[in-house]
């Protein structure tokens, strides 16, 4: 999905805008969440893309969360992310569903690919919510995405680490708040 003239942050923002609203009326009526979409939407920031750095291992392509969350093990410092990242194709921005790393700084950290030239996401602070191993993401896997998108996400649930999408502000530790 991508609309034309925007730009490769605001094609995150207009894909994850558009799939929250698509997806509402299909979520839970008692989550506080009905899609990733929507707390991408309410709680996502910007990550700078980065190069690999030269001591991290490239790993295969098509297995990013798992990939991400050994990565953000091995390697301290990094913390898991997930959320979209855009590509280019034939010219036009695309988002993807992908899950990266992240460091302090707010830098991309990607050991599967080096497509991303956007990512907008949610870093988890605590490991114990990063993925098993199992190569499947947060929000991929019910068992995982419902405890976090049934009810409101704890203040240190999310790194505070990132940019926060213009026309939101800071209200706590990875929470944002309509201007």
């Amino acid at each position: 999905m991508f609309t034309p003239g925007l730009g490769a942050e605001e094609s995150a923002l207009d894909f994850v805008d558009t799939m929250s609203r698509l997806l509402d009326a299909q979520g839970p009526s008692d989550w506080v969440y009905k899609s990733h979409y929507q707390l991408l939407a309410q709680h996502g920031r910007f990550f700078t893309p980065g190069p690999l750095p030269h001591a991290v291992k490239k790993m295969p392509k098509k297995g990013c969360w798992g990939n991400a969350a050994t990565t953000a093990r091995v390697y301290p410092g990094l913390a898991y992310a997930e959320g979209v990242m855009v590509i280019v194709s034939g010219g036009s921005y695309f988002c993807v569903d992908h899950g990266w790393c992240v460091d302090s700084d707010g830098v991309v950290v990607d050991p599967t690919t080096d497509d991303g030239v956007a990512y907008f996401g949610v870093a988890f602070a605590d490991s114990t919510w990063w993925p098993p191993l199992s190569g499947q993401g947060v929000f991929t896997h019910r068992d995982w995405f419902a405890p976090i998108l049934s009810k409101q996400l704890p203040a240190d649930a999310l790194a505070n680490i990132g940019r926060p999408r213009q026309g939101t502000a800071v209200t706590t530790a990875g929470s944002h708040a309509e201007l």
